[in-house]
């Protein structure tokens, strides 16, 4: 067991009670979680006020970001709505796959005008099967067919 001590409460405690920090030498923040926990706590309005301030003072700053990253934008809604559909073994390059793909749906949009979707080949909550969060059970769609299609194995003409 590795320990440190906090610059806050002085309290000697596990490295696992430290947030990461790569600018630090031993690679943690100088203050443990408990203490920037009570921190925030105790500053709620303030940082609220100031995010508040910031805000009005950078209108587009929001929309700019999020036109900029729509690709990554997707892929992180889609896999916050997977929950558990994301299995822990994806490494970063099967991750850098499904960015692409939503990348590819938003690039479609912009150069078509029509709007495209990914969907998940298997879905992720159907009634008859479960699939996985994984770049080879996504697809993409134009958007009217993925709405119709649900959560429903898209089904080919025979």
């Amino acid at each position: 067991m590795t320990t440190k001590t906090c610059n806050t409460c002085t309290t000697e405690k596990d490295t696992t009670e430290f947030n990461k920090r790569a600018a630090s030498k031993d690679g943690l923040n100088a203050r443990c979680k408990s203490c920037i926990a009570d921190y925030r706590a105790s500053r709620k309005e303030a940082i609220a006020e100031t995010n508040a301030k910031w805000s009005k003072k950078n209108p587009t700053y929001k929309k700019k970001w999020r036109e900029a990253h729509a690709g990554y934008m997707a892929e992180h809604r889609s896999r916050t709505r997977a929950g558990l559909a994301s299995p822990k073994w994806l490494d970063e390059v099967a991750i850098s796959e499904m960015q692409s793909v939503y990348a590819k749906a938003h690039l479609w949009t912009q150069e078509t005008g029509e709007s495209y979707e990914v969907d998940h080949i298997v879905p992720l909550n159907g009634d008859t099967a479960c699939g996985l969060h994984t770049p080879d059970n996504l697809m993409i769609l134009p958007r009217a067919i993925n709405r119709r299609k649900g959560a429903t194995l898209l089904q080919e003409d025979a």
